[in-house]
């Protein structure tokens, strides 16, 4: 068994909403070197005649009695591994994992796989493996065997990383303040439920609301309304990630018309920019 932290690697956890549990979605090889422990030479493990374990499974810090879950999918796209499943083993490394990710810990990622044949590509000479040319002195590992992967505190490459996608338990216009109170008694008397409106159209609203009370705030008002407008930034903070999400989709050659599709409804709907990140570039709608 060998564990391979390669460049590139990237995980995503998808928090838990009530009675679910909680997903990732992990970034696990993106095809290039990988320095492995005990071997002199970097290995690029090839993906045509890589085989999967019957039953993989996800640990912290390639322990396999601290288990975090089960990777119930996997595949290849454009050259790279990706891994999903559940966190759905209930011990506390899982618990570990999950709150330490949702206080913002960056947690990073490493595959571990039984290398089967390795073939050396000597130093001036190269070979074309996972849609590349890759140059050695390396081993190419052909009839590797993934065996699992682990979620580690230190992997070898630190572009790997760790977002979390959390829905807030707190209204996006709050109850505990003044002026949002009459901003939501002002919003249902026209019918609007306050709970149901997307992040986006809050700025809009907030204004035209301050147009139509003109004249009628008193200085002491004037704490409540900086409160209520930070909801407002938060709100215009949330739009402007979804639309940077959408120029990096771009950007990797996704189709114009779904990345337009998938911002529009991700915009109305309010979602977090991790989940539509999932969407464009991995096709997991993580509702």
């Amino acid at each position: 068994m060998i564990c391979m932290n390669g460049p590139g690697t990237h995980v995503d956890i998808i928090a838990a909403e009530q009675g679910k549990v909680a997903r990732f979605s992990i970034l696990a090889y993106n095809g290039g070197p990988l320095r492995v422990g005990g071997y002199d030479l970097p290995v690029v493990v090839n993906f045509k005649t890589m085989t999967f374990y019957r039953n993989l499974q996800l640990n912290l810090d390639h322990d396999t009695k601290q288990r975090l879950g089960t990777i119930d999918a996997h595949e290849v796209v454009n050259n790279q591994l990706w891994l999903r499943g559940s966190f759905n083993a209930a011990t506390k490394h899982r618990d570990e994992v999950l709150l330490s990710a949702a206080d913002g810990f960056q947690w990073e990622a490493s595959i571990e796989a039984q290398p089967g044949r390795l073939t050396q590509v000597a130093p001036g000479e190269s070979v074309a493996v996972n849609g590349d040319r890759h140059e050695g002195p390396l081993y190419v590992a052909d009839d590797a065997e993934l065996r699992g992967c682990a979620i580690v505190s230190h992997g070898a490459d630190r572009a790997t990383e760790v977002s979390v996608a959390a829905k807030s338990d707190r209204p996006l216009i709050p109850t505990d303040n003044h002026e949002a109170i009459r901003l939501r008694a002002w919003l249902q008397s026209y019918h609007i439920d306050p709970d149901s409106i997307a992040a986006h159209h809050l700025p809009r609203l907030i204004e035209y609301y301050y147009e139509k009370r003109k004249g009628e705030l008193s200085l002491a008002s004037a704490k409540s309304k900086l409160a209520l407008l930070a909801c407002q930034s938060r709100a215009s903070d949330n739009q402007v990630e979804l639309e940077e999400t959408a120029r990096e989709a771009l950007r990797c050659g996704v189709n114009c018309h779904y990345v337009d599709l998938v911002h529009e409804k991700a915009s109305n709907e309010q979602w977090s920019p991790s989940r539509m990140k999932l969407l464009l570039f991995h096709g997991i709608d993580s509702a």
